[in-house]
């Protein structure tokens, strides 16, 4: 009976750091896409290419590429 209530709760520890740890991933994986995204419209706006085609391009807004 405590083995099973152990590994009950070893199961469910584990299973929430499992959660904790893709949630983490996932967070970082759209913070990278959103940094590639400014990157890519810095060197746009760099370059010269208008506003519009920049929004376009990446889907940032019009303030998010002015304040580059």
């Amino acid at each position: 009976m405590i083995c099973a209530n152990v590994c009950k709760r070893y199961r469910k520890s584990h299973c929430l750091y499992a959660g904790i740890e893709q949630e983490g991933k996932i967070e970082g994986r759209a913070e990278g896409r959103d940094e590639e995204r400014f990157s890519i419209a810095r060197n746009m706006k760099q370059l010269g290419i208008p506003v519009d085609v920049i929004v376009k391009s990446t889907g940032l807004t019009s303030g998010e590429i002015e304040t580059l």
